[in-house]
């Protein structure tokens, strides 16, 4: 077995042919982006449009500027299956980069993460956004299903 550190805005090939391409979290680590001969799919990691309270709004828009960087990076790019955070203690906030990823990145199946044993936040995301019902999966309600 081979390790390789991985570095933001790079890409690597595996010895089975496997391209893995990266970009910069922002929070830690990379997000990840997976060609295979079989497809493509994109696994943010910590990337996420972050909004906390109690920062200040300068470093919440600075966080959005930064993740909307990335994302731009990938715009117009199709996956077969993307994890994406979708988190609640982000409160009213807890959409905005599932939104903007959703908005700009084709994917046929979109697997929410970072949810914090909360599904029903995946409940709520459909039913406030139903234009993305069909692509969003909630994976405490479709154990066993395939894509």
């Amino acid at each position: 077995m081979k390790v390789t550190t991985a570095y933001h805005d790079q890409t690597y090939i595996l010895d089975n042919g496997t391209q893995v391409s990266t970009l910069l979290s922002t929070d830690s680590g990379v997000a990840f982006i997976v060609k295979t001969s079989g497809g493509m799919i994109y696994h943010a990691g910590d990337l996420n449009d972050w909004h906390w309270e109690g920062e200040t709004e300068a470093d919440n828009r600075h966080m959005t500027s930064m993740y909307r960087a990335e994302i731009d990076k990938i715009k117009g790019a199709h996956f077969d299956a993307a994890f994406v955070p979708l988190d609640p203690r982000q409160e009213e906030h807890y959409a905005d980069g599932m939104l903007y990823f959703l908005e700009h990145v084709d994917c046929n199946a979109v697997f929410p993460m970072h949810y914090w044993n909360e599904p029903s936040v995946i409940d709520r995301f459909t039913t406030e956004y139903p234009q993305y019902k069909s692509r969003i999966k909630n994976t405490e309600s479709a154990k066993g299903e395939e894509i």
